[in-house]
């Protein structure tokens, strides 16, 4: 690795003589040393070469084992190599750049085909570009001996200024007349982009001892430049810290590692000596050493022989040398630097522990290995440091105990200053503090949780009281067995208006995970509980021969957003599943993909389609088409489709035709509180996604024609069924905030990077590197997410479907309330009644608890721009329809008020009327007696 990065590039054009002339040194050849005149003729040159390459083939070989720059005459295999790494070679592209054929042009051209390149010839300046920019040579000749036609400059200078131009060898042929001079002629070529000038030559002979110059010098060295690109790549991959600095320790390299566990970035450290970025204070050691008097043989820090001090300031070091019986033991106090540096000057590596403090602050020590580096001669030219984080949590070393500073949320005491590796392996440390309640006496594993709760404790010890405070509530919730189930916070804890007893009801609804209290210890006799079929319905809807010209031009639209699933479901006769199941899923080429038959496929779809249940206004095979429609939407974002395979595409794509199969209407709280049977084997929970999961394999698997798994082998048939029972358990609601949590704490560990297409729009916003989220682990957590958002994106439909949807629901809930109140059930949602229950505060309150921050979070990720506009007109319609409620509502009160005032002024006067009439009775009465 460190030869990789101390590789010696040698000059490409050498001193000047007196009388004129360039020398030109051959990389690698290093016995002899080869100088043609660029004046020598063609003659000469050719025997000076074939002199040359005698006297270099009988030298001896006298490398050193480590760091030297290896070549092809050093190799014994006639291959490239860069230190032990061998580079392959490849056939060259040269671009030949001449304004007309001559002798010169045409012998340069039979040369490099005799060395087998492929040759390209441009005449003008803009081919030149045009070609280079296609084709990216690997070594351009440019005829500079005439301004006429074009200036050999000004291209060089454009070929620079292209992409991928670095690794590039640029040579200028010039008349022979250039060299005649008194002063050097190449330094404005050098300076326009030339590696090299040569003069021209009208013999194939001369011509190929130029060319294979180039080769073995200019082209080597591009060559052994572009390998270390890969040694680069493999120390960002690595997961040891690395830093390579120059003799005195100044940083001229970190790796990603390095980034990731200390926070810096190369330009934050690049220039800085690595005792002053880690302070010098923390490496200063007690030391209890063995000193000779006579020169060490060998001096080596020992790991094994670290320990921790009592006061956890000083660690004992044992330094092991070998030397005589003669020795006087003796107690030193130094710098870890002096010892580094003690053994660098003696040409040897140094190990030790190394504490390296965090960008943050906080430190954490790490094993380490020092290696001097000296490419060509004794002298070190760069040190390379290379620290150990796998034997990190093996040490007996705890990090400094310095005061917590408190830094503003509960949420960033998860950076303080204790750090994972410095804890040993059953989470206990030299220092007093309370006993964990999940301590696990001695054993050797242990739970993630338990060093979490190990950590904090010990962070509360060293704490400000109303830290320590904050801590014993992060304990207590951290004890809680539902972590990531939220709870219905108050609703002062709210902005007005979000604690809407709709949107609760919703809220508590969709969340609860058990069943509720009856309101009475009896039922009534008529309360029986509501059963499930579980046997596929008798006949399958058939297909009419040819689809109708409405259906067709709609299903074009099938990969759309604004793609109309209401409407086939019209022009379908209820049937949309199928129609839109065969285009979409022959679209990703399901049937191949499984090794099915189409016909297979369309009795499958013809199957899961009749069991859904036609009677409920939402969750029915309409619902079941929306949610796949939308999942092939997802599939196809360029951000989605990169991470999928064709059997993860197939999974998400048959999820979402079965994640609601044979539903009843009712939710699972509404089962388990009339001990329905599928409640009842399920044992409460997540009822419904479960027996989706299984009543849909059951069907599936239970004829061979609709057997769509039939033709996978059982490995492959199991990875596919594991994905979709995953996929469509992820659809239960309940565990809707551990998904989102996973999801966006998955987001946030993935590295960023510049968004140059948005850089005029928003500043240049930071995007996830996308190809780091390809994990196996990490696409698991993307599909959950992907067929939740599906399942629930009504919200960010074009606003006619978002309105349907919405009394669909409303309606499917209302269908509820009733029976349960017919069956005196408890009430899940009291407010869903259909006399009294505000569809817009509702959809209001769905998008403020589930909406709103996942489909934030889904669209950083997929770019799904359109959806996020539909949500913000959607929200805006359904305010704007509360608001009208509420003014009627208003208007309706202030009626009754004014009728409720003027009542008694009513009945006083009716009163009075009354009464004259009785009186007027009385004295007719009166009168007639």
């Amino acid at each position: 690795m460190a030869g990789g990065v101390a590789i010696h590039l040698s000059k490409l054009l050498g001193s000047h003589k007196n009388d004129g002339d360039v020398a030109i040194s051959v990389v690698g050849l290093n016995k002899a040393s080869y100088r043609p005149n660029i004046c020598d003729s063609d003659r000469t040159r050719e025997s000076n070469l074939e002199l040359y390459l005698a006297q270099s083939s009988n030298r001896n070989d006298n490398r050193s084992k480590n760091w030297e720059l290896l070549n092809i005459s050093d190799s014994t295999d006639g291959q490239l190599r860069l230190g032990p790494m061998q580079i392959v070679s490849k056939t060259l592209k040269v671009l030949l750049v001449f304004s007309k054929e001559d002798s010169v042009s045409e012998s340069w051209s039979v040369a490099c085909k005799r060395q087998g390149h492929e040759v390209s010839l441009s005449r003008t300046a803009e081919d030149a570009k045009k070609a280079f920019c296609d084709h990216n040579h690997d070594l351009v000749i440019i005829d500079a001996r005439s301004h006429k036609h074009f200036h050999a400059e000004n291209i060089s200078k454009s070929i620079r200024n292209s992409e991928n131009s670095q690794f590039t060898v640029i040579v200028g042929v010039v008349k022979k007349s250039f060299a005649d001079r008194e002063n050097p002629t190449v330094v404005p070529m050098l300076k326009n982009g030339f590696n090299r000038v040569v003069t021209e030559i009208s013999s194939v002979g001369g011509v190929l001892n130029d060319l294979i110059q180039i080769e073995h010098s200019e082209i080597v060295s591009m060559l052994q430049q572009r390998a270390t690109l890969a040694v680069f790549a493999a120390l960002d991959a690595c997961k040891e810290v690395v830093h390579i600095t120059d003799p005195n320790h100044k940083i001229q390299y970190v790796n990603r590692a390095c980034e990731n566990l200390l926070g810096y970035n190369t330009n934050d450290v690049v220039g800085k000596s690595v005792w002053e970025l880690h302070g010098s204070d923390n490496h200063k050691l007690d030391n209890t050493r063995s000193i000779d008097h006579r020169p060490s043989v060998d001096q080596k820090s020992s790991i094994d022989h670290q320990r921790v001090s009592v006061d956890h300031q000083r660690v004992s070091i044992d330094h092991r040398t070998s030397i005589s019986d003669h020795r006087t033991n003796a107690k030193l106090v130094i710098d870890i630097s002096e010892a580094v540096n003690t053994q660098m000057r003696r040409g040897r590596e140094w190990e030790g522990i190394v504490t390296c403090r965090r960008k943050s602050g906080d430190t954490v020590h790490l094993p380490s290995k020092v290696v001097p580096v000296a490419p060509q001669t004794k002298k070190t030219e760069f040190l390379v440091y290379s620290s150990d984080t796998h034997l990190a949590d093996k040490l007996d070393f705890p990090p400094p105990l310095e005061i917590f500073h408190p830094r503003g949320s509960i949420k960033s005491l998860r950076k303080g200053s204790y750090d994972i590796r410095s804890l040993n392996s059953d989470g206990t440390q030299n220092v007093i503090r309370r006993q964990s309640l999940v301590k696990l006496h001695s054993v050797t594993i242990e739970a993630p949780i338990t060093r979490v709760f190990n950590i904090i404790t010990a962070a509360q010890e060293n704490s400000p009281s109303y830290v320590a405070q904050a801590l014993e509530k992060v304990l207590e919730i951290l004890r809680s067995t539902e972590l990531y189930s939220p709870q219905l916070i108050s609703a002062e804890n709210y902005k007005p208006g979000s604690a809407d007893p709709v949107a609760n009801d919703l809220l508590g609804a969709l969340l609860s995970q058990g069943p509720k209290p009856l309101s009475s210890g009896r039922r009534s006799s008529n309360d029986q509980a509501m059963k499930v079929s579980n046997a596929p319905r008798p006949s399958l809807p058939s297909l009419p021969q040819q689809a109708s010209t409405a259906i067709k031009e709609l299903l074009a639209d099938s990969l759309t957003w604004k793609f109309d699933v209401i409407k086939l479901e019209g022009l379908t006769e209820n049937k949309p599943l199928v129609w839109l199941g065969m285009s979409l899923l022959c679209h990703f080429d399901v049937p191949n993909t499984l090794g099915c038959d189409e016909q297979t496929l369309q009795n499958w779809l013809n199957l899961i389609e009749a069991n859904y249940h036609l009677e409920n206004t939402y969750h029915n095979s309409t619902h079941a088409a929306d949610v796949l429609q939308t999942t092939a939407y997802f599939l196809e974002q360029e951000r989605i489709k990169c991470l999928m395979d064709p059997l993860d595409m197939a999974a998400c794509l048959i999820a979402a035709v079965v994640h609601d199969v044979d539903h009843p209407g009712k939710n699972s709280q509404f089962l388990c509180n009339t001990d329905n049977e599928l409640a009842i084997l399920y044992n409460d929970i997540s009822v419904l996604e479960s027996h989706h999961a299984a009543v849909s394999f059951k069907y599936t698997t239970g004829d061979e024609r609709v057997n769509i798994f039939k033709g996978l082998d059982r490995d492959t048939y199991k990875h596919v069924r594991k994905n979709i029972i995953d996929m469509v358990l992820a659809t239960d609601m309940t565990k809707h905030f551990e998904h989102l949590s996973k999801f966006v704490n998955m987001a946030t560990k993935q590295p960023m990077l510049k968004d140059e297409d948005n850089a005029s729009l928003d500043g240049g916003r930071e995007s996830p590197d996308f190809m780091a989220f390809g994990t196996p682990e990490n696409v698991i957590i993307i599909k959950r997410m992907l067929i939740k958002c599906a399942d629930i994106s009504n919200p960010v439909r074009p606003l006619h479907l978002c309105i349907e949807w919405g009394h669909r629901i409303a309606n499917e809930y209302f269908t509820q309330t009733e029976e349960e109140k017919k069956r005196s059930l408890p009430i899940v949602m009291p407010q869903f009644d259909r006399t009294s229950c505000s569809i817009p505060k509702s959809q209001i309150g769905f998008i403020d608890f589930f909406i709103s921050d996942m489909f934030d979070n889904w669209d950083a990720l997929a770019d799904v721009p359109e959806l996020m506009n539909h949500l913000r007109t959607n929200y805006q319609y359904w305010k704007e329809q509360e608001e009208d409620e509420n003014q009627i509502a208003s208007k309706t009160e202030i009626q009754e008020n004014e009728i409720n005032e003027n009542s008694p002024m009513i009945e006083e006067k009716s009163q009075d009327a009354s009464d004259k009439r009785t009186s007027e009775a009385s004295s007719t009465d009166a009168h007639t007696c």
